[in-house]
């Protein structure tokens, strides 16, 4: 019983850090994205 629990925790832990990753993945494309848009603008507003 005590080997079952371990797996499940260990099972947990993986699908929490995987959940993470895909945050992490999302927000580095927020970035992306934002950075871009603060370059165009730049651009659009240079002398």
């Amino acid at each position: 019983m005590a080997g079952e629990q371990q797996v499940e925790v260990a099972f947990s832990l993986a699908r929490s850090a995987h959940d993470d990753l895909h945050r992490v993945g999302a927000a580095r494309e927020l970035l992306d994205a934002a950075r871009l848009a603060l370059l165009q603008l730049r651009d659009m507003l240079a002398p």
